[in-house]
């Protein structure tokens, strides 16, 4: 039993899958006047200032993330799923699984 033990330490192991994330991004409009220069960089074209949720699937919890950066939502979706952004999704589920193996 021990030389069993031995031959597998330090193995890592992934026993449970992990799950998908699912992203809800929402486009708000600010109410103070005097905070548009200090948001400047979370504005999404005219429409309005991005913020991201996120929560993971089959979880009823949804966790903020807060005001996120055109940039940094496309480098977190993806090019395919940012011009579905454009073209009006807003909610995104984000793969933690391919072939069977956790990525």
């Amino acid at each position: 039993m021990d030389a069993k033990r031995y031959k597998n330490k330090g193995v890592r192991r992934n026993k449970k899958p992990l799950k998908n994330i699912i992203y809800k991004v929402e486009v708000i409009q600010l109410k103070d006047p005097t905070d548009y220069e200090r948001y400047e960089q979370y504005k999404f074209k005219d429409e309005g200032y991005l913020v991201l949720s996120y929560q993971y699937q089959n979880d009823s919890a949804m966790l903020s993330h807060g005001f996120i950066t055109v940039e940094y939502l496309r480098e977190l979706i993806g090019e395919k799923q940012y011009s579905k952004f454009c073209q009006g999704k807003r909610e995104f589920i984000i793969q933690r699984r391919i072939d069977n193996k956790n990525i």
